[in-house]
């Protein structure tokens, strides 16, 4: 779908929160023998199994995809993440292009090379937003000690 080693990362995934197959399956909504198969590289993800690795799993979707940057998320962030991702995964408009996106090979390539382009062009941006987004607000409750 994303690059020849997606399988990979799955698997370095699975291997890195320790789970088995017949484990992480459940968490991602498939079957053991369609999870084997995906981190086989015969199957390749839906958006909904995508957005469970990111969304219950915090792995960072940019190494996912591209296979840069941490494999996972920071909680703070996934809960952001969270519920953006349940948000779209209801939109019809975004559900029709995720399919438009996972049916068209060429569609993928150019889709992905525009966004790793924006994203490598506007890193500081995101990371000083992401920083942002972390600091505690300030009506926010106070650690107790």
């Amino acid at each position: 779908m994303f690059e020849e080693d997606l399988d990979v990362r799955i698997w370095n995934i699975r291997k890195a929160l320790n789970l088995k197959q017949y484990e992480i399956a459940p968490m991602v909504n498939k079957s053991r023998p369609a999870y084997n198969q995906m981190e086989g590289g015969k199957y390749e993800p839906t958006f909904e199994t995508i957005s469970k690795y990111a969304s219950d799993l915090n792995v960072n979707l940019y190494y996912l995809m591209f296979g840069e940057g941490a494999m996972f998320i920071e909680p703070a962030f996934a809960d952001s993440l969270n519920t953006f991702t349940k948000n779209a995964v209801d939109d019809d408009e975004v559900r029709d292009f995720f399919y438009q996106f996972v049916s068209s090979k060429l569609v993928q390539k150019f889709i992905l090379s525009q966004y790793k382009d924006f994203m490598l062009q506007n890193k500081d941006k995101v990371l000083r937003q992401t920083k942002k987004a972390e600091k505690p607000s300030k009506g926010g409750s106070k650690k107790k000690r």
